[in-house]
């Protein structure tokens, strides 16, 4: 489950920092709330492994 998120996280960061000339504020915003939403889910996803692992 974190590999696709880490791909999603790394691919719009770096579609930020090198496509950002060239696109549109509205996309700008489209791909910042991506990465913003894949790194919240992964720290969800992290935070559940870690409480299984202490019920385990």
């Amino acid at each position: 489950l974190r590999t696709p998120l880490n791909a999603m996280i790394g691919y719009t960061s770096l579609s930020l920092s090198t496509l950002r000339p060239r696109l549109e504020p509205k996309e700008i915003g489209q791909l910042e709330r991506a990465e913003t939403a894949a790194r919240t889910l992964l720290s969800l996803l992290n935070s559940v492994l870690d409480f299984s692992k202490i019920e385990a």
